[in-house]
């Protein structure tokens, strides 16, 4: 066997972060001896990062999903809406992990060092497992960067969306998420961390289970740190440079991951963020009142204008799509007016 043949039997283990020490080093230096080798190191590692994905969404009832499509289809009711809001269309006629397709995967060299990109498109979500065995769920539009391989006595991934992180606890390896300008820690714990930053100058982390330490630097150039116990939720405006605290319940804030909204006495303002962050979609409210109300319920399976249709029914608050604000906006997210 040949030294190229011998490595390539090495790269499936690269990528699944099974090698270490001097191996590990000996792939990246072939990795980055040529165009040629960076080419067939990028085709191991769609070949991993896909199969990975398989046990996240084998439980996919692709029948259920395309028999929805087709109820969509014959819809008349909504068939303008479907025209208007073509960037959430595919958010509201299929679950949660459906296609591999909406979710692309990018592997490169940064400073001499395999990096991966997990990006999951507009209306579709994906899990994904780090080289450590941490799982990953990515909400809409989000992007997850990370090394192929976690060297050092440090585990740093970075975050520019919304995800939900289940560490696997390491001794000595503290597990780091670069949100923008926020550093959550961790070693081992689940958290969720929503930080879009073409949206919002928001970062929030909200913690379900063990113990986080949250740090940010303020405009002054002075570095702060939070420890955060599970039901606790920080958020930093780096635009204002203020950070608040609120108690929540994790099962609503976290909710999206298992392709569900659970809202729990939950005040609209919250219930406006998080199918933001799920459909891909804007709202702007008319009527400050609305923002009063307060609702209850679980949604799984139940189509993007049916989860509407219940919040008008429950409290008087109507919603209107700007279709002509989509069509000056083609890149954004679709404007919905509530009143």
């Amino acid at each position: 066997m040949n030294s190229d043949d011998k490595m390539k039997d090495m790269l499936s283990d690269y990528f699944r972060g099974l090698l270490t020490g001097d191996d590990a080093l000996e792939v990246e230096a072939w990795i980055t001896e040529s165009r040629e080798h960076r080419m067939i190191a990028d085709e191991y590692c769609k070949v991993e990062l896909l199969t990975g994905q398989v046990e996240a969404w084998r439980n996919v009832d692709v029948d259920k999903a395309l028999g929805d499509v087709h109820k969509a289809i014959r819809r008349n009711r909504w068939a303008s809406y479907v025209k208007a809001a073509r960037s959430v269309a595919a958010a509201v006629v299929i679950g949660a992990f459906a296609f591999t397709s909406y979710v692309t995967y990018n592997y490169f060299m940064s400073s001499g060092e395999a990096m991966i990109d997990v990006t999951s498109t507009s209306g579709m979500m994906s899990c994904t497992t780090l080289p450590d065995g941490s799982v990953v769920w990515l909400n809409s539009n989000s992007k997850l960067s990370y090394p192929a391989r976690f060297g050092g006595k440090e585990r740093r991934v970075t975050l520019d969306g919304e995800a939900y992180f289940k560490v696997q606890k390491l001794s000595g390896k503290r597990f780091i998420v670069e949100a923008g300008p926020v550093d959550v820690e961790v070693t081992g714990t689940e958290f969720n961390v929503e930080s879009y930053s073409k949206y919002s100058s928001e970062v929030r982390t909200t913690l379900a289970s063990g113990h986080v330490n949250l740090s940010y630097t303020d405009h002054s150039g002075m570095v702060h740190e939070v420890k955060m116990n599970p039901g606790q939720q920080y958020t930093y405006d780096k635009a204002s440079d203020k950070l608040t605290y609120a108690v929540v319940d994790p099962v609503t804030e976290c909710s999206w991951k298992d392709g569900k909204l659970v809202l729990n006495h939950t005040q609209l303002p919250t219930v406006l963020r998080m199918l933001e962050n799920r459909y891909n979609v804007r709202f702007l409210v008319k009527n400050e009142k609305c923002l009063e109300n307060y609702y209850t319920g679980t949604f799984s399976d139940q189509r993007f204008e049916v989860i509407l249709e219940s919040l008008c029914r429950t409290t008087d608050i109507h919603f209107d799509f700007d279709a002509n604000y989509y069509e000056k906006s083609l890149n954004d997210r679709q404007m919905i007016i509530v009143y």
